[in-house]
């Protein structure tokens, strides 16, 4: 039976992609990952959380940095991996140790290659990663371009295998709790009220969009366990600024099996009953209505700025107003 490395190497080839940059995270950059979302571990049998991979047909590189050294000698097969150590001098960077793959030698004239084809997960990467490992890869390699099927544009090679195997676990779907006033120190429909201030404050912007799993967590003062060892569980958010005295409840909470996580928490207090529930895996689709809506104004989203590519591009780029989450947060 093929190992995991093998089975995407072989897919990767059938897809006429040359290679694949992978990072330990998931669609919300989250340093702590979900087993669901442990596809470097799936690959390498590495656990560390901090890595990135390289994949081409005949090398696997794995970056991490000192804490995982002697972990990385441990799980991982070293006749498949290679170790690059983050931060010791004369390792090489990502996109450096792709063209160290691609080319036997700096001699090789690039324009004399074919077109290489570099596979990067837009889930699993934050926007301005996104376009900072595409210019760096079209700057140091000067006939590559970033992968794109125009039959499957949302095709994700490793996590097709995975799931072929059927070991993949599920993504959990943890209760929901939510959090009293004595604990969270101010009610969470207050925190959206300051939140909306904060957006009329600023120039012609329409809706929030949250995408940090501690953003929200704190926003709506609910926690989860989702993820083990962290109080989190997966969402997204879009809220909409409403004018002064406005009655208008634009909020929306993107969830797993929204219906019955918007009963149970309205057992737990009543004002979550003005949040519009959606299933978690239509944020990206319900972005690009808003966006499609206000087309013909000149209205905005304020977008935290650990929003994956993958919903980033589901907006105009005109309709961006990006700052950091802990600027959401205030």
């Amino acid at each position: 039976m093929d190992s995991p490395l093998q089975t995407l190497r072989t897919y990767l080839k059938k897809l006429k992609i040359d290679a694949v940059i992978l990072h330990n995270t998931d669609s919300h950059n989250s340093e702590y990952v979900s087993n669901y979302d442990k596809r470097i571990q799936f690959l390498s049998n590495f656990s560390g959380t901090n890595a990135t991979i390289v994949v081409t047909e005949k090398h696997a590189g794995l970056f991490t940095d000192g804490r995982y050294f002697t972990q990385f000698g441990i799980e991982c097969d070293k006749s498949d991996w290679e170790l690059i150590k983050m931060g010791v001098e004369g390792s090489l960077g990502v996109v450096d140790y792709l063209k160290h793959c691609l080319c036997d030698n700096d001699d090789i004239e690039q324009d004399g290659q074919e077109n290489l084809q570099i596979y990067l997960d837009q889930n699993l990467l934050m926007t301005d990663q996104y376009y900072h490992l595409e210019t760096e890869i079209k700057s140091i390699l000067k006939n590559a371009s970033i992968y794109s099927n125009k039959n499957n544009p949302t095709i994700r090679p490793i996590d097709e295998i995975w799931n072929k195997t059927e070991s993949r676990p599920q993504r959990k779907n943890n209760f929901i709790k939510a959090l009293p006033l004595e604990y969270s120190g101010q009610f969470w429909v207050d925190k959206v009220s300051k939140l909306r201030e904060k957006m009329r404050s600023l120039p012609d912007v329409r809706y929030c969009i949250l995408s940090s799993l501690d953003d929200i967590a704190w926003l709506f003062n609910l926690r989860g366990s989702d993820i083990d060892y962290n109080p989190l569980f997966f969402s997204y958010a879009i809220i909409r600024t409403n004018k002064f005295n406005s009655p208008s409840n634009e909020i929306y909470l993107f969830v797993q099996n929204p219906e019955n996580t918007r009963q149970e928490l309205i057992k737990q207090h009543d004002s979550y009953s003005i949040i519009s529930f959606f299933d978690y895996d239509e944020f990206n689709k319900k972005l690009g209505e808003l966006s499609e809506n206000l087309k013909q104004s000149n209205k905005k989203f304020w977008v935290d700025s650990s929003l994956n590519y993958a919903s980033f591009s589901k907006i105009n780029e005109d309709q961006i107003f990006m700052t950091t989450n802990s600027e959401i947060r205030m």
